[in-house]
């Protein structure tokens, strides 16, 4: 879809064909058929725009709460983020009155931000619905620019006389165009605030180095001196001895067991020097430093009753020994991501997220409490087995170094017809094992592939236990 496509599109007549683009309710498979269907009624362009963005709104969905009324290019869509990570980085910015998106592509950010509730410390709750915050989104490209003008207005941000968005055509290469003190502002006013999205895509090939972003991340040594109020989206795969010249906090970030994002936090938004964060949630993990790679002796253990598997976040940020150290837990072998512990709790200090609305004291247990306290007794309930909200657990039944036949008539004697095999640090593949198995029986089981300090070994699991976590920030230091 191009620019001229686009504003039709914005017209009673585009909006008609939009209109009767999403009864088809298209997908890209069945694209070609549904385009000559809709080119017979419309003009060529205008057929193809109203199709694109039919489909691209279905597949929008899992992103935006609000696709349905949003625009989209393929491309942008695949590279934005979702509104569930938007909104919680958003509440970075919490003290901020105008907020600069800088690389603002279709809005998705510049939405999360300007829908933010703001910060009062005169309040009793601290935060105010609808408060004045503005965001403005910067990008160089008019097509993007526009599309995120449109899904601004599609949301209601565009509304009265002080709207909430405005977007600037720009090239971030440049200097910026803006003052440090925003023009909207409280009294007294807080410094504007920035947020950088390079791209890392050039001629739809990904940029692995941050050398390699547009513009590369190193402009923003141009920014810090004016605005120390920084934080910039960065892939989760980074080289992080590339960022070693950077006085900034590092978070990883997952959803859904799925890791996200990488992002810098640089002056007044910088909190720690590396977190692991895990939505929905928040849950958050912290450490101090760089990330940790090496271990004691006395931290690798043999199997316990349970085995962890730690979130891609905790991964990525270094924080496995400091997970181990929360659920006094181990690893199996010094260079393997698996955990084994004894117990199936989680030791994070959180008290149920609803303790303040029912109750009349602030109750923190080294375990985490049951989330329906106080709903329907007096009493607080302090023993409530609930999972790590940072790893994956499996109940451990049995291990042995692996030998496929032994293995075999280990399952056969237990009946056991159905496995799923997860590895790490085998060369084994899952589906070669399963087939070679040779499996018959009603009994299912987890078989976990990997090494136990450095010998191969297969740990025989339940399937996951019922895993409950609550939905209130954990922090652990």
């Amino acid at each position: 879809m191009n620019l001229p496509a686009f504003r039709t599109l914005l017209t009673p007549a585009g909006q008609a064909a939009l209109a009767d683009a999403e009864t088809l309710t298209p997908r890209e498979t069945d694209f070609l058929a549904h385009f000559q269907t809709l080119s017979k009624r419309y003009p060529p362009d205008l057929a193809r725009a109203a199709l694109e963005t039919a489909i691209l709104r279905r597949e929008a969905i899992p992103k935006f709460p609000h696709a349905a009324h949003m625009y989209f290019t393929r491309e942008a869509l695949e590279q934005a983020t979702p509104s569930a990570v938007s909104a919680y980085r958003a509440e970075r910015y919490q003290e901020f009155d105008h907020i600069i998106d800088l690389g603002c592509s279709i809005g998705g950010d510049t939405l999360a931000l300007a829908h933010l509730p703001h910060r009062n410390r005169g309040t009793l709750s601290g935060l105010v619905e609808g408060a004045a915050r503005h965001v403005t989104g910067l990008d160089l490209d008019p097509l993007r620019l526009r599309l995120a003008q449109a899904n601004a207005h599609a949301v209601g941000l565009t509304v009265g006389r002080a709207p909430h968005t405005s977007f600037i055509q720009a090239d971030l290469a440049s200097p910026l165009p803006f003052s440090p003190f925003p023009l909207f502002s409280s009294s007294p006013p807080h410094p504007l605030a920035l947020f950088f999205d390079p791209a890392r895509r050039t001629d739809h090939r990904r940029a692995y180095s941050v050398r390699d972003y547009s513009p590369p991340l190193n402009v923003i040594r141009t920014w810090l001196p004016r605005f120390p109020a920084l934080g910039v989206k960065i892939s989760p795969g980074v080289d992080l001895d590339e960022l070693a010249g950077y006085d900034c906090e590092i978070e990883f970030i997952s959803l859904h067991g799925e890791l996200k994002e990488a992002c810098l936090w640089f002056g007044p938004l910088k909190t720690t020097h590396r977190r692991a964060t895990v939505l929905p949630g928040p849950f958050t993990l912290t450490g101090d430093g760089r990330p940790k790679t090496d271990l004691s002796p006395s931290s690798v253990s043999r199997p316990r009753s349970y085995l962890y598997e730690p979130d891609p976040a905790i991964l990525r940020a270094g924080l496995v020994t400091t997970l181990a150290t929360q659920l006094n837990a181990a690893q199996l072998d010094p260079t393997i991501a698996y955990l084994t512990g004894d117990e199936y709790i989680a030791d994070t200090r959180v008290a149920t997220p609803i303790t303040y609305l029912t109750g009349d004291e602030y109750i923190a247990d080294t375990r985490v409490a049951t989330p329906i306290t106080y709903l329907t007794g007096d009493e607080y309930i302090a023993d409530a087995r609930v999972a790590t909200p940072f790893a994956r657990v499996w109940p451990i039944e049995d291990w042995m170094p692996f030998n496929l036949k032994k293995l075999r008539a280990y399952l056969r004697e237990r009946n056991i017809g159905r496995v799923t095999v997860k590895k790490r640090g085998s060369p084994l593949e899952p589906e070669s094992l399963i087939r070679d198995l040779k499996l018959k029986g009603d009994g299912e089981k987890v078989l976990v592939l990997t090494k136990l300090q450095g010998e191969p070994v297969v740990l025989v699991c339940a399937p996951p236990q019922n895993q409950v976590t609550v939905t209130a920030e954990v922090t652990v230091t």
